[in-house]
């Protein structure tokens, strides 16, 4: 009863919080909890698992934002940062979501590097990619333009009816971070929700992909 009351305030307050922002509070719990489980360690690999947990959830809520609002949405990665971007169908423009905290660009400060994988990943009749995938990498350069001048191209493409261009997320940690071993995490997402989080992988140990379609069945 309480919970019904604190919605309709939210409808009428124009400062009361929205959906996206009680989903990045339980976001971030989970990630405090992660934190705090894994503190006592403090290690490498753990840096890792919460990076690929925080990516993985802020993906669940640009799914959720993109069903809702019936918007498509993209992902745009480059090196060591992410960004969520809305497409604008009046101007056919990529463009920044503004106010939304959980889609602005994640910067991991040079430590991890993320890695993003299409092709070789299954596809279906109505791929949500061109014909020649790598031309969306063409202007790799251009997708964080300070002057916001320079075209967006998304290279994950989140459709509002749910559906999803699949992918395969990697995170490491940069040549200057000393390792015993070479160690990643990595997320995949295969057209629809759950992605899964697949690791630690050492030493550039491989994953079947087909025991994900497998468990689906």
């Amino acid at each position: 009863m309480k919970k019904a009351k604190l919605f309709a305030k939210t409808q009428h307050k124009q400062h009361g919080f929205t959906l996206i922002e009680v989903m990045l509070v339980i976001l971030l719990i989970g990630v405090f909890v992660s934190a705090v489980t894994y503190g006592s360690r403090n290690s490498l690999v753990d840096k890792l698992e919460q990076a690929s947990a925080r990516f993985t959830g802020i993906f669940n809520i640009a799914a959720e934002y993109s069903l809702l609002n019936n918007r498509e949405l993209g992902l745009v990665v480059k090196d060591n940062t992410y960004q969520f971007v809305i497409y604008d169908s009046d101007n056919l423009l990529w463009l920044p979501i503004e106010d939304q905290t959980p889609f602005e660009l994640k910067n991991h400060e040079d430590i991890i590097t993320l890695t993003l994988e299409l092709e070789g990943l299954p596809t279906d009749d109505n791929s949500l990619l061109p014909e020649e995938p790598d031309s969306l990498f063409e202007n790799d350069d251009e997708l964080f333009d300070e002057d916001e001048e320079e075209l967006i191209i998304p290279q994950v493409l989140l459709l509002s009816g749910g559906d999803f261009t699949s992918f395969r997320l990697s995170f490491a940690f940069t040549d200057d971070i000393e390792q015993e071993r070479e160690v990643e995490f990595q997320v995949v997402g295969l057209f629809t929700l759950p992605l899964n989080i697949i690791g630690p992988l050492y030493d550039g140990e491989d994953f079947d992909l087909d025991s994900l379609n497998e468990s689906d069945e």
